[in-house]
């Protein structure tokens, strides 16, 4: 395996929190010609540079490479510990931080002493992040940090992560987990992100859980035309197998809904024998406690730090549940009703909630009184316009009626259209006024067109 240094500006993110609060990090590859030497299971050593404090550099972490280079945008979660804006989308690995040492830390001016360690490349090159060492400095740096970590461990300086503690990412794959216990992969559509966590979980129909994995790889592969070896060639060849074989019966059970899917390659950690599930049913991905996880209880609570799920999450979410009814072994006519029902408490609905939060009409908020209502219907939507939700405004059960039915629609502007069918009592007691107004997106726009061309009486 190769060794690696790579660095980070004091002045421009707060290294020592980011390594300390972290079990998994993300690190850039600022120099991308280095890329192709990056493997799974790599050393990686972390400089902290001088910043405003001359003579503080030096190496302050060991971590191990748990990913191959791929393309990252800050999460929330990331940018917390900068102190600029870095919006643009960078080269970068994943790390499984493995010890912390910022007070005893190897020191850049005990380095320039040592006999080996004085021609590391940082020490004459400094304004890179990435650096490749070669097999006799990798060896040294190692027996050097080694000693420093012996040294601080008498001395209760040393955090040393551990593996199977903190918070655990649940995910919802009941129709493929089978695929995911055979094969220790998982494949779901990019872009898409979850906040890291050092453990993950699949929920199979009715939501226990029974494995538990890490991840030590991730890639991003367009599966239309099934593996592309250039994008799995660097993995095991054993990998390469389980994934070729993943894709082949995924693609022929269930399909890929989108071209480009992101890949986790997982080890398995442990079993739950006792299959614990949420205390409460959720469709979308939650976080646990891996304490709770393995107390034995039957039932357990969702962890108090637990992050919203995304407009993007939600849609994957209802997007699972309808490929799952595409095989389960029910009529058609059966099949749409069960769709239909599902549209109104699904995933879809939540993804309105999002960024919709009453209705459109009369403001009405109570989550248990909104209906998602489809702009053009379910029923002769494709398959893109039935997960659009620009397809979809939340409206009360009678303005919901009122729009399914064709007696009201609204122009391009938002204004509202009454048909002429209406009587003024049935206006009033609609609560409906020719003044309202609503606000609509670009894409709600071409939809709400062809309602009205279509569906408006």
């Amino acid at each position: 395996m190769n060794k690696w240094i790579f660095q980070g500006n004091p002045t421009r993110f707060n290294v020592d929190a980011y390594l300390l609060d972290n079990d998994v990090i993300t690190w850039s590859m600022r120099q991308q010609h280095l890329a192709n030497y990056i493997e799974i299971g790599d050393d990686v050593f972390i400089w902290r540079s001088d910043g405003n404090e001359k003579g503080s550099s030096g190496i302050v972490a060991r971590a191990q490479v748990i990913s191959l280079p791929q393309d990252y945008i800050n999460s929330e979660e990331s940018a917390q510990y900068w102190y600029e804006d870095v919006t643009e989308v960078y080269l970068a690995v994943r790390l499984k931080v493995l010890e912390v040492e910022v007070e005893n830390m190897l020191k850049r001016t005990n380095l320039l002493q040592h006999e080996i360690l004085q021609h590391l490349p940082i020490l004459k090159i400094r304004q890179n992040t990435n650096y490749l060492l070669t097999a006799d400095l990798g060896a040294a740096l190692v027996k050097e940090w080694e000693e420093a970590v012996e040294k601080s461990e008498t001395q209760a300086h040393l955090q040393v992560k551990e593996s199977n503690t903190g918070i655990v990412l649940s995910i919802p794959a009941s129709s493929t987990i089978h695929l995911i216990e055979c094969y220790h992969i998982h494949a779901f559509p990019s872009p898409r992100s979850y906040n890291y966590s050092n453990l993950v979980t699949f929920r199979k129909k009715g939501g226990a859980m029974r494995e538990l994995y890490t991840v030590i790889g991730t890639f991003v592969m367009d599966v239309r035309h099934g593996v592309v070896n250039e994008t799995i060639e660097r993995f095991p060849t054993d990998v390469q197998v389980r994934i070729r074989q993943y894709v082949e019966e995924r693609a022929r059970d269930f399909g890929f809904e989108k071209p480009e899917f992101q890949f986790w390659v997982l080890c398995f950690e442990q079993s739950l024998q006792h299959e614990p599930q949420a205390v409460k049913t959720y469709n979308g991905h939650v976080y646990f406690t891996y304490k709770d996880l393995i107390s034995g209880e039957p039932y357990v609570k969702i962890s108090s730090n637990q992050t919203t799920n995304t407009k993007a999450d939600y849609i994957h979410d209802f997007e699972q549940e309808m490929n799952e009814l595409k095989v389960t072994p029910i009529e058609e006519t059966e099949k749409e009703q069960i769709v239909k029902s599902r549209i109104g408490q699904s995933s879809f609905k939540k993804a309105l909630l999002s960024f919709e939060k009453k209705c459109k009409l009369c403001g009405v908020s109570e989550e248990a009184f909104l209906i998602a209502s489809h702009i053009k219907p379910w029923s002769i939507s494709n398959h893109h316009e039935r997960l659009d939700v620009d397809n979809g405004l939340l409206l009360c059960p009678n303005h919901n009626q009122l729009f399914d039915k064709g007696f009201i629609s609204f122009l391009n502007n938002g204004q509202i259209v009454v048909s002429d069918s209406i009587d003024d009592n049935t206006r009033q007691f609609m609560h409906i006024q020719v003044t309202m107004k609503i606000k609509l997106t670009d894409r709600q726009k071409v939809y709400m067109q062809w309602h009205l061309e279509n569906i408006f009486r």
